[in-house]
């Protein structure tokens, strides 16, 4: 069996220019804190599960991953997925998931 490793679809700056989020084919976003790469991701945030969608490699995982301000719940993510799903991660530097 091949093993695939997942690409990255997706990069989105946070408005603060610290916070990058990369969005991947195998369903995942990651954050990253700009000032300290080497440290790896911050934040995990799950499309689904992992390797569910279509298989083609322009159809598949995150397509696209958006930052959003929210006043009561200050920075989120918005993920749109290759399967049609959106997801809405709130409270992202706050380590909480509000809805998805």
């Amino acid at each position: 069996s091949t093993v695939v490793k997942p690409s990255i679809s997706s990069v989105a700056w946070g408005p603060d220019g610290i916070y990058v989020a990369a969005s991947r084919t195998d369903n995942c976003t990651q954050v990253f804190d700009a000032r300290m790469l080497a440290r790896g991701a911050l934040y995990e945030f799950w499309h689904g599960s992992p390797m569910e969608g279509s298989k083609s490699d322009e159809m598949f995982g995150v397509c696209r991953a958006e930052w959003v301000q929210d006043a009561r719940c200050g920075l989120g993510l918005v993920t749109g997925g290759a399967d049609g799903m959106h997801a809405l991660y709130l409270g992202v530097m706050h380590g909480f998931l509000i809805s998805s």
